[in-house]
């Protein structure tokens, strides 16, 4: 059994509190329920499904160093992500969630998962398409990964600094990755 050994701190940033009561004012039905769908997407279970069917594209295509890459980005990201919410032990925000979150804040695992998962697949995409459709499907999912991090604010689960700090750690671990895949690649 794991136990939570880190320090647990609440420190709220200037920024935390600005961004908080500025997404308070965009409230609306509509919205509610479109981060809600947006932050599904970066749930375990959209990641259940869809790096499965990411590999299984790969190895159809004869690219199984690149399935490999994708898997082993995916698995650091989300164990790097459990071990810094163990040392960090930040409280979520107080006040009604607008999704189901479990654990603690800090980081964001939403934001750092989904900046190196999905950033690694348009890194891929990218690779393969040298072309507008690639370019534009790797632009899309940078839109998703900026959606991911303003919903995960937006549902009340984490500060704006959970996501920043997530997004960041996400860009080092796919930076990581990017390049020992060029190393081995060239």
């Amino acid at each position: 059994m794991l136990v939570a050994t880190g320090f647990s701190f609440q420190l709220l940033t200037p920024m935390d509190n600005a961004i908080n009561n500025l997404i308070k004012g965009w409230h609306t039905p509509w919205l509610d329920k479109f981060f809600q769908f947006v932050t599904s997407l970066a749930d375990p279970m959209a990641f259940y499904i869809i790096a499965p069917l990411a590999v299984l594209v790969l190895l159809w295509r004869k690219k199984q160093i690149e399935a490999i890459f994708i898997t082993a980005c995916l698995l650091t990201s989300w164990g790097v992500m459990n071990l810094l919410k163990l040392i960090f032990v930040r409280p979520r925000p107080i006040g009604p969630a607008l999704t189901v979150a479990a654990g603690y804040s800090f980081p964001s695992g939403h934001a750092l998962v989904s900046m190196a998962f999905y950033g690694f697949t348009a890194y891929l995409l990218l690779k393969s398409w040298n072309n507008i459709r690639g370019r534009m499907m790797a632009f899309m999912i940078g839109i998703l990964v900026l959606l991911v991090g303003i919903s995960r604010v937006y549902l009340n689960v984490h500060y704006a600094s959970d996501v920043i700090a997530g997004y960041l750690i996400g860009a080092v671990i796919l930076g990581g990755f990017i390049w020992g895949f060029k190393g081995l690649k060239e």
